[in-house]
């Protein structure tokens, strides 16, 4: 057992009648995904994995804390929280710069202070928005393939009114965007106008929840699109034709 490489569980009652996780200091590869773990009370033997080069806690409903630790697994390439109930996000994950897939879960948010262009080597990211500041940072990820953000309030129920520009501000230097999906939540009501001329190479786009169509949404530029996913509150005339166009790609 000293000697394993990938371990898969999901019946948390398993993890309770095995040896303790620090044991398998080999392991590349812990997959939790679908394991209950709401009453599992620590992960703090992940920080010491540092070996890890894949963990998902997808859809475990862990609802305690990512240990400070997990910045010392300096050769994690994917880290999922996605469906848990992990609330605060250590500072010390923007140390991991070999990451190349995150998958933030919905109740989770990024330390205040983010040093999320930190992580450059990102090619999928799922994760909240509730700052300018946070949607700057993304325009640094240049290696983005795949991005999935849902713009809400933060903790104290503020909104900036200034994300939404900053946001279509940083999709402008993502060159290498394949699928983007943006999620306004439902207690906001703002539009994403701005200038993007950089999405060229988009095949999937998914916009839920903005006032009206984007502007920025533009057929002649949109040339290898397969999927388009958009809700809006108010369709203009103009924007009729522009969805027709896009429709007859």
């Amino acid at each position: 057992m000293s000697k394993l490489r990938s371990l898969t569980i999901n019946n948390p009652a398993i993890i309770n009648s095995m040896p303790p996780m620090s044991c398998f200091y080999l392991l590349r590869v812990l997959d939790l995904e679908d394991c209950n773990l709401k009453d599992h009370p620590s992960l703090d033997f992940v920080g010491k994995l540092f070996h890890l080069r894949y963990l998902s806690l997808l859809n475990t409903g862990y609802a305690g804390d990512l240990p400070r630790e997990i910045g010392k697994l300096q050769f994690l390439q994917t880290l999922c929280f996605f469906r848990t109930d992990i609330k605060e996000v250590p500072l010390s994950i923007f140390g991991l710069r070999q990451l190349m897939s995150l998958e933030v879960g919905d109740s989770s948010r990024l330390p205040t202070t983010s040093g999320l262009r930190n992580l450059s080597s990102l090619e999928l990211l799922h994760m909240n928005v509730d700052s300018a500041y946070v949607a700057e940072e993304l325009g640094h990820l240049t290696q983005l393939r795949l991005l999935s953000v849902m713009l809400r309030k933060d903790l104290e129920g503020r909104w900036e009114e200034s994300i939404c520009r900053v946001l279509v501000g940083s999709l402008g230097k993502l060159l290498k965007i394949q699928s983007l999906a943006v999620v306004i939540s439902d207690d906001v009501e703002v539009d994403l106008e701005g200038s993007v001329d950089s999405l060229w190479n988009l095949s999937h786009l998914l916009i839920f929840g903005t006032s009206r169509l984007p502007t920025w949404i533009d057929p002649a530029s949109f040339l290898h699109l397969s999927r388009l996913r958009i809700m809006v509150g108010q369709v203009r005339s103009e924007d009729i034709q522009v969805l027709g166009m896009l429709q007859a790609l």
